[in-house]
């Protein structure tokens, strides 16, 4: 019988972004697909409804489903389900050549709209008619069905690294029931999960203190929580998100990293520190520097990884998250001291991170709960400080052009979603030699002049930057094969 195969229940990291969406704003990301000049006559409708479906039918992540455990006594269940393509896949027809830019605003209005919980999480709307006869894909992903990792997975799968003929990917020989146990045993179960949690909290208290003693003691502890400024964009967040993006020139990026011999993370995090400062310059910024969330990879078993086969260990599936907090010394004047302290601040945070356990955040997030969010939420509504003021994340990409049948992409977006108190995000995506930068921020406290003048700012940051690097004899990206080594892949 199609119950008597268990439904997996989602980790408590991966629950714990459906909680945060519960009480808080939307959880999914975007990723924005844009293709080569004239694809719009290649791309043709009917085709790219049919790649989509054989890709969501084999692969299990993109006809997952959640199963609620009754009264939430436990983290919900996947089960699979059959993909109605029309339900997931759009398509919008633009007229007259749309600039390439004008999709900003459309991936600002899709940042806004939840996905529905009835149905697998993710949705995908097909853009044709932008100017250059382009054609672009804007793909919505929950945050609690891939993380960055999972998603440049999904992302190879759909696509070829050559021009030409698309194979589909050999469907995955694990599969999920579609059909759930009834509602009393989903209960009683979920209650004897919760109750085996609540017995292991104490021990997880005690050892996360002694490892939080053990941080603190270092000569110089990494940044903490609730120790930034109260900016005007760490009030509560409402539902209008603007977004814009812009490109930086992967090998420049790379010459920074070598000429103030820093790591690519480093370079990123001074570039947008510098672009901040702009707004302290302004006097729309007072008080001590920033901090900055930046999301890394965590280690994960490969028990957790149940979406290949044998012959291939990519996780397709779920958040694998570790969090490091940075201080951006935004409020330092000259640019050398203040790259030496971000790389002190970022190495102090994986250090932190390694002291306090890389693994601490999947642990507590297994006793998270929908209540716990609202109580979260509630305590953080008291403070005048808020616990980060920014969220900055960086993803490797494929470092060569990927073709969706024999179309080119050119260009690969990505932007995650705002937290609580935290109403600005950027994410770097690279992508065949170059760095896609996305910027999403709260509507409501966001004017949005003012987010393009942060946008140009970065811009400018980055070309004094690469200025001041290429000073120094070491600036020479050619010279590091594995220049992309540290780059963290994150969510």
């Amino acid at each position: 019988m199609e119950h008597a195969r268990r439904a997996k229940t989602l980790t408590g990291l991966d629950a714990n972004f459906l909680y945060r969406e519960s009480v808080g704003p939307a959880m999914h990301t975007i990723k924005v697909l844009v293709f080569e000049p004239g694809s719009s006559a290649r791309l043709s409708w009917s085709v790219l409804r049919k790649r989509v479906l054989d890709v969501a039918q084999r692969l299990p992540p993109l006809r997952r489903r959640l199963l609620r455990v009754p009264g939430g006594l436990h983290h919900p269940r996947w089960l699979h389900s059959k993909i109605e393509i029309d339900e997931h896949l759009h398509h919008i027809e633009c007229s007259g050549g749309m600039p390439l830019e004008s999709l900003d605003k459309l991936v600002g209005l899709l940042l806004e709209r939840r996905l529905p919980r009835d149905r697998p999480l993710w949705s995908a709307h097909v853009v044709t008619g932008l100017e250059g006869e382009r054609a672009a894909v804007i793909v919505r992903l929950h945050h609690t069905l891939a993380d960055g990792q999972a998603s440049v997975a999904l992302l190879d799968a759909l696509s070829t690294a050559t021009r030409g003929r698309w194979t589909p990917p050999p469907a995955r020989t694990r599969e999920l029931p579609t059909l759930g146990p009834s509602r009393l045993r989903l209960a009683l179960r979920g209650l004897w999960s919760r109750l085996l949690a609540i017995l292991s909290l104490p021990a997880l208290i005690v050892r996360s203190a002694l490892r939080w003693l053990r941080a603190r003691r270092r000569e110089r502890p990494a940044k903490a929580l609730f120790s930034g400024a109260q900016t005007f964009f760490n009030g509560e967040l409402g539902r209008a998100r603007l977004f814009t993006h812009l490109e930086l020139p992967l090998d420049e990026l790379r010459a920074i990293k070598a000429g103030f011999d820093v790591s690519f993370n480093d370079a990123l995090l001074a570039i947008v520190s510098g672009a901040c400062a702009t707004l302290r310059d302004a006097e729309l910024l007072r008080g001590p520097s920033l901090t900055a969330s930046m999301p890394m990879a965590s280690a994960i078993d490969d028990a957790d990884n149940d979406e290949g086969d044998d012959s291939s260990r990519r996780r397709l599936l779920g958040n694998a998250l570790a969090n490091a907090v940075v201080d951006l010394h935004d409020d330092l004047l000259d640019r050398r001291a203040r790259v030496a302290a971000i790389a002190q601040s970022t190495r102090a945070a994986k250090a932190d991170n390694q002291l306090r356990g890389p693994r601490r955040l999947i642990e507590w997030s297994e006793h998270s709960s929908v209540l716990w969010q609202r109580i979260t939420k509630r305590l953080l509504g008291w403070t005048s400080v808020p616990p980060l003021n920014l969220i900055v994340s960086n993803v490797r990409g494929p470092g060569e052009h990927v073709y969706i049948g024999r179309t080119r992409v050119d260009e690969i977006w990505s932007v995650g979603p705002l937290v609580e108190r935290v109403g600005l995000n950027l994410t770097a995506w690279s992508y065949a030699g170059r760095v896609f930068l996305s910027l999403q921020a709260d509507g409501s406290q966001w004017p949005h002049s003012l987010l393009h003048q942060l946008r140009d700012a970065i811009v400018e940051e980055h070309r004094q930057l690469l200025r001041a690097a290429k000073a120094d004899p070491k600036a020479d990206p050619k010279a590091e094969p594995k220049a992309e080594a540290d780059e963290t892949r994150a969510a």
